[in-house]
């Protein structure tokens, strides 16, 4: 057996429920083959690039500053920060007055030991780059597939174009040429002779499938099928080679998705509750909203406001779960049936004012399912999202297969994305430098007894640890497990 290595593929968004024999054999028979972790969640917001920086870091958005798909940082940059712009990205780490992952990634610890990286990535280029930010001074690969300007190094792009055929594949919905060309490359890399310590392979599907054709449709069923071919032919190349060369395979998602049931624009609400609110950081009147995946409220120069504008929210049907940052409280009460930033983790100092959650309705608008009522920001052909704290926004998958694992065990603890990093090392022998939130996942590892914790010191029944609001009846549902403290959802 060859060196220990890593091979991580992470497919966007899959739902743990369109796993099955039907839809999806491979993966399901690759959780035959390896350790499950059917309670694995999110890190909240339950976006990409935040889970993207948490996979890569073993921090919360607390901990690293990605507290969102885009977010508001004038002391990096004037404008919104779009996470999936690569460029932005490469100009602000270079030149920014701030880092913007603000936590020690994998690729660094893993380059202070000789080891090498390779990250493939089919979504935006700035996703790709928050797999290993710094890869490109470290001699790492990177490549953002529909982004060869934004990968390195220059033979990693032409090895792309040579499996492409010479033809870059397009954009599409769903995404699926790509993917192919990304597998290509993929089973390429980790087949050399110089294979890398770690590989990740991101997928985008099946998020933008979902996104822009719905949870239930015919393209999306049709979608499920051909990722789980295409994860077929890695796994066949890992039956046949990879595991007796030492290959640790890890599938995953970063979140779920659930249905998007209408929009609302809550801008323009708070502007009839007599609010200043603007929509441009240019524009210097009154508060700052940006509604992404979750809503931002940036108070600027009005924190004495934050009590009306909770309230305020409160009372808007489409309003979730509401969280303050207890700096700008400066030692006042948490408004009535809100919760601290802390409770799930996005306490960061460039985290917004107060971050809120989209609300569940019922019944949806013009005909649609029940689901979450967006911003209308977000675009009104969207069918279906992420973000929030719903069951099935933070209900994500993995899988770990390799000697480091049990075989066919299906674990009973949490565990989340800040686990990845810290369990990856493990595997690699690599020791963590320094103490970070996630834990290593000791009761998949044949090192410990299944189901129990390679110290033995901690319970192996989960614990319910509850957050509450004042004066409502909203409870942030968390989750004691082995040491470490998980959020589950929100009720």
């Amino acid at each position: 057996m060859g060196q220990r290595s890593v091979l991580l593929v992470g497919l966007d968004a899959l739902r743990p429920e369109d796993v099955g024999e039907d839809l999806t054999p491979n993966i399901r028979r690759f959780q035959e083959l390896g350790s499950s972790v059917p309670n694995f969640r999110s890190v909240f917001p339950s976006d990409t690039r935040a889970n993207l920086a948490s996979l890569m870091t073993g921090a919360y958005p607390s901990g690293h500053g990605i507290i969102a798909n885009s977010f508001w940082d004038p002391a990096l940059h004037p404008d919104v920060i779009d996470c999936g712009n690569a460029e932005l990205l490469d100009n602000l780490m270079a030149h920014g007055a701030a880092p913007v992952v603000d936590a020690v990634t994998v690729g660094e610890i893993l380059a202070s030991r000789h080891m090498n990286m390779a990250t493939i990535a089919t979504g935006s280029a700035g996703s790709a780059r928050l797999l290993n930010p710094h890869g490109c001074n470290l001699g790492h690969v990177s490549i953002a597939c529909h982004s060869l300007t934004s990968s390195y190094p220059h033979w990693a792009c032409e090895e792309f174009r040579r499996q492409a055929g010479g033809r870059l594949p397009e954009r599409s919905v769903p995404d699926l040429d790509v993917i192919g060309v990304a597998v290509d490359t993929a089973l390429a890399l980790v087949s050399g002779h110089c294979r890398p310590a770690l590989s990740v392979l991101w997928l985008n599907e099946p998020d933008t499938v979902y996104h822009h054709r719905g949870l239930n449709a015919a393209t999306t069923r049709d979608t499920l099928r051909c990722l789980d071919r295409q994860f077929g032919r890695i796994l066949e190349w890992w039956l046949s080679e990879g595991r007796y060369d030492g290959v640790q395979l890890i599938l995953l998602s970063d979140h779920g998705q659930v249905g998007v049931a209408g929009t609302f624009d809550f801008a323009e609400a708070l502007r009839r509750e007599g609010f200043s609110i603007t929509r441009s950081p240019r524009d210097p009147a009154g508060c700052l909203f940006l509604g992404s995946t979750v809503g931002q409220l940036y108070l600027r120069e009005e924190p004495r406001k934050i009590d009306t504008l909770c309230r305020a929210l409160r009372q808007m049907p489409a309003t979730g779960t509401i969280f303050v940052k207890e700096s700008v409280l400066a030692g006042w009460p948490l408004p009535d049936g809100t919760f601290p930033q802390s409770a799930t983790f996005i306490d960061h100092a460039r985290s917004p004012d107060i971050i809120f959650t989209y609300a569940w309705q019922a019944a949806g608008d013009r005909g649609r399912d029940a689901g979450l009522v967006i911003d209308v920001a977000n675009g009104d052909g969207l069918l279906a999202t992420h973000g929030g704290l719903t069951h099935g926004e933070m209900s994500a998958f993995a899988v770990f297969g390799g000697d480091c694992f049990h075989q066919n065990f299906w674990s009973a603890q949490y565990a989340s994305m800040v686990d990845i990093a810290p369990t990856i090392m493990k595997c690699l022998d690599v020791p963590y430098p320094f103490e970070v939130p996630g834990r290593v996942l000791a009761e998949l590892l044949r090192l410990s007894p299944p189901g129990g914790s390679e110290e033995g010191t901690y319970p192996d029944t989960p614990q319910k640890h509850p957050v509450r609001a004042t004066t409502t009846d909203a409870v942030i549902q968390r989750i004691r497990n082995q040491g470490s403290l998980y959020v589950d959802f929100a009720l």
